[in-house]
């Protein structure tokens, strides 16, 4: 099946919106394009995939109507707009219902990282690689950078202090700019450049080996070409290859399991440099929640996301895993209640509607899959 052309197909409806929109039974006729739209690209794709051309269309649609001149009548249309180009009934339930099923479960079967030390000192080799993705990956694992933010849109800077004498760069963290997801939510990074910790070898800072290799990758000819894809065509183009190449070279590090190794994607490293990171430089005066939200460019207090990392557990044996099952329980209860509270202020403004699957708690579906 050829690859669906998103975003020459997202300039042309936008362009088809500008057209319609303020014109005589405008609605009806958007109705019926967006309806055809959404069925041709939803052919074959999982409903994950359909959520996000959704976004990508309304992004778009967002874009133009703050393009307008402010005197423009159509300004007055976007609220009208984006009630029709918008999400088929029940996909956002079902997406949160099935995601919140995952979360539990994994929740319930934790996977042990026996020796994570060496697969710190793994990543440090990785960006001492020619092979340019050996270099992002050992960038991603020791960042907890995303796949797009490493190879398209991300930028590292060193933390230089200035002092009496001159200057002096802070060791174990960097300044990081060009966050990707979060949808731009409230507290959240994105948009912003913030400071974030890398994960040492020992006591060895290795900020230094990631600028050298964010830089060598930036240069290089499939560095510069990464440069000229939008997210759907890297994603599409590169992300099975970067996984496969991931567990491939895993495959053979001391205390490497296969339920480890079957899990790991450039997805899970996310998940592991949080607890790498917090096994390093946590503190009693963080939670964890807040510590992985902080580190991962989330508002710390978004524990629905921070819950959604926590699939793993650091250490040799099963009273590791023990300790990270009690703090995603803790964290769930926390969820349920602080989903409880805005349910009551909901219910108050009366602005709730009830369903029949209050029981579960909702993830939002953020990062982890």
């Amino acid at each position: 099946m050829a690859r669906y052309p998103l975003t020459k197909k997202i300039e042309e409806f936008t362009h088809h919106v500008s057209m319609l929109v303020g014109q005589q039974g405008w609605q009806g006729r958007l109705t019926a394009s967006w309806n055809a739209k959404r069925e041709e690209f939803s052919e074959g794709k999982q409903l994950g995939s359909q959520k996000l051309y959704i976004v990508k269309f309304r992004n778009a649609i967002k874009e133009w109507f703050g393009s307008l001149p402010v005197n423009d009548p159509r300004s007055a249309l976007e609220e009208k707009t984006l009630a029709i180009i918008s999400f088929p009934d029940g996909m956002l339930e079902t997406l949160n219902r099935d995601y919140n099923r995952a979360v539990k479960k994994r929740a319930e079967n934790l996977i042990l990282v026996r020796q994570p030390d060496a697969l710190v000192l793994t990543f440090v080799e990785w960006l001492k690689s020619t092979d340019v993705r050996q270099k992002a990956l050992g960038v991603m694992g020791l960042t907890g950078r995303r796949f797009i933010e490493v190879v398209k849109t991300g930028t590292f800077r060193p933390v230089v202090e200035k002092l009496d004498r001159g200057t002096s760069r802070m060791k174990f963290v960097v300044e990081f700019e060009g966050q990707a997801k979060t949808r731009e939510a409230e507290g959240s990074m994105h948009g912003v450049s913030y400071r974030i910790l890398v994960v040492p070898a020992g006591k060895i800072d290795t900020v230094p080996l990631v600028l050298e290799a964010m830089a060598e990758i930036r240069a290089s000819k499939i560095g510069e070409r990464w440069q000229t894809y939008d997210y759907v065509d890297l994603n599409a183009g590169e992300s099975g290859r970067f996984n496969g190449q991931l567990r491939g070279s895993l495959s053979g590090v001391e205390g490497m399991t296969d339920e480890l190794l079957g899990k790991l994607s450039v997805k899970w490293l996310r998940a592991l440099y949080a607890e790498l990171a917090y096994a390093r430089f946590g503190s009693l005066r963080k939670t964890k929640s807040a510590f992985f939200a902080q580190i991962l460019g989330h508002a710390e207090d978004d524990l629905k996301t921070s819950l959604s990392y926590m699939v793993l557990a650091l250490g040799d044996d099963e009273t590791a895993i023990e300790r990270a099952k009690a703090e995603v329980q803790r964290l769930l209860d926390a969820v349920r209640n602080q989903m409880n509270e805005e349910k009551a202020a909901k219910r108050a403004a009366g602005n709730l509607v009830e369903d029949d699957d209050d029981d579960d708690v909702v993830i939002a579906n953020e990062d982890m899959d």
